[in-house]
């Protein structure tokens, strides 16, 4: 892959090309990640409505029927299902963990596979946990 960048003080907005040969998996993976890098999502802390930048989130956790965004900052709920989450993280390093969670794979230091079951724990940058259910394990992988 061949990267090259050019910087034009004439332009008003920044533009991205990418040439090749066919569109693939790797193509379709590289444009939903710049799709994401710039979208944001709401949250609410206590009576405060945030703007929260996708690439802050270690997670989506549902729980009592509420969503909640996990971040470096806090943690915050939003009106999303994980459902709808998993539509506008389609295709990014978003993956689903279990059925109550979302894990944003950037985030993740690393990983363990239990010695019993095909299930995994992933561990967060943030010191937490997550257990990723054999349903989820192998997307994950």
């Amino acid at each position: 892959m061949i990267i090259k960048i050019e910087e034009n003080g004439g332009m008003h907005e920044t533009e991205i090309t990418i040439r090749c040969p066919e569109i693939n998996d790797e193509i379709n993976n590289i444009v939903a990640e710049l799709r994401l890098f710039n979208r944001c999502i709401s949250g609410k802390r206590g009576e405060n409505l945030y703007v929260i930048n996708f690439t802050d989130i270690f997670y989506f956790d549902t729980a009592d029927r509420k969503t909640f965004i996990y971040t470096k900052d806090g943690v915050y709920e939003t009106s999303h299902n994980l459902q709808r989450l998993e539509e506008m993280t389609g295709k990014t390093s978003f993956v689903r963990a279990n059925k109550s969670c979302i894990i944003n794979l950037k985030k993740v230091r690393s990983f363990s596979n239990a010695l019993t079951s095909s299930k995994m724990t992933a561990y967060l940058d943030n010191g937490e946990k997550i257990e990723i259910s054999r349903m989820y394990a192998p997307l994950v992988r």
